[in-house]
């Protein structure tokens, strides 16, 4: 019987799944909570609820262009991409798959 299928195993993979998953998110959801919190060091307990370092954020043109720039890069690179991948329909190559038939028979 394979491990992975039994009901025992099944148990163990989904809560391996769930541990990864937890170790993966769990330091950026403590990140997106300390954003909120109105102290300069991060700490428990949290001292209050602040909007400061995301007006910081905004008023801070060096920070937005550093998010807006590759923003629009990206947006140029797909629209490129796009318009270069899909010159229109591809036909199938019937010689190709005449000869791969009459070589495997």
């Amino acid at each position: 019987m394979n491990v992975a299928l039994s009901r025992r195993g099944a148990w163990l993979l989904r809560s391996f799944f769930a541990l990864v998953v937890v170790f993966l998110y769990a330091p950026i959801a403590i990140l997106v909570l300390f954003s909120f919190n109105d102290s300069q060091l991060p700490s428990f307990p949290l001292s209050g609820f602040t909007l400061h370092w995301y007006h910081q954020f905004l008023v801070n043109p060096d920070l937005r262009s550093a998010l807006e720039r590759p923003a629009e890069d990206r947006v140029g690179v797909v629209l490129r991409g796009r318009r270069r991948s899909s010159p229109g329909p591809r036909r199938p190559r019937l010689d190709l798959l005449l000869r791969r038939r009459i070589m495997g028979s």
